[in-house]
This record gives structure tokens, sequence and C-alpha cells, in this order.
């Protein structure tokens, strides 16, 4: 229910509270506010985005060696699932003509005035919750497969994390 420019706003105000400021909220607030030069509706960029990315390899590779060493790591398998899930698109849209869809159900209208700002407020709370528990469960990760094979990231961290 909102608009490019009203998610591009809110985004920016998470950015401005600190906690979520990243390169990726960055690209995402970008995106948001863009329109299609292409739409004779200057509707939004990602209204005619394909819903399909490609995949190299290191989160499926990453999810494999957790396993391997008997630690679970379900936001990063959750987030390979998704990416490999878009990579069938073809697929995806031949089982839609057949049981249908809810994406072309009627939109939403979003909520006004406080009750907005109280949905706004526990989506950044969910994000923000999201983001700690995939760092713990990868910092959990890290831990275990150092011990395993001996690598030594623990101790060198905070130089591997800063080159």
């Amino acid at each position: 229910g909102l608009t490019g420019e009203e998610v591009k706003a809110v985004l920016k105000g998470w950015k401005q509270r600190g906690a979520l400021d990243s390169y990726m909220l960055d690209i995402t607030i970008e995106v948001a506010g863009k329109t299609d030069p292409e739409a004779a509706d200057a509707s939004a960029l990602v209204e005619h985005t394909a819903d399909k990315i490609g995949s190299k390899g290191t989160g499926l590779w990453s999810v494999q060696v957790a396993l391997e060493v008997g630690c679970p790591v379900p936001s990063l398998a959750q987030a390979v699932l998704a990416r490999q899930m878009s990579m069938t698109r073809a697929e995806r849209q031949k089982n839609c003509g057949l049981i249908g869809s809810v994406v072309g159900a009627a939109p939403v209208s979003a909520p006004a005035g406080e009750e907005r700002d109280k949905l706004v407020e526990d989506l950044y709370w969910a994000v923000y919750l999201s983001i700690v528990a995939s760092y713990a469960q990868m910092f959990q990760a890290l831990r275990i497969v150092d011990k395993e094979y001996g690598l030594e990231i623990i101790g060198n961290l905070p130089r591997i994390i800063s080159t």
C-alpha cells in the first residue's frame, strides 16, 4: 500500500536512526524512489522489474559448510531458497496460470495516521531483529567452522572484516 516515494521516505527515516544504516539500505532507498522512464504512467521502476535474480553460489556453499559442521543457519538458508525460487520464474508463471495467484489481487490501501506509524515502527523492529538474528547465526557458524577446521577466523576477525 505505499508508493515508491513513501517507501523511500520510510527507509530514509530508518537510516537516520543509525542502527540499520548500511550499503544495502542505501541501494534500496535509491531504487525505491526511481520511476520507470519507459512507463507511460511514470510508475515505480520496481513495478516493472522482473522477480528473478541469479546466484554465484557463495550463499549455498556457506549453508552447506555450516550444516556439515552441525550448525543450522536458517536465515541464510531461507535467503538461498528464496533466491533459487526466483530463478524458476518461467515455472512459477506457468503454475500461476494453472492455479492462480494472490499477486493479482486488488491492492490493499495503506493505513493512515497513527496506525500507519505503528505499522512502520513494527516493520522497523522486525527488520532490526532479523538482522540481529542473522548476525548471531553467522557468528555462531564462524565459531563452529573455525573450531572444526582450525582456520583461525575468530582471532583474525577484526582484520578480516576491515579488508
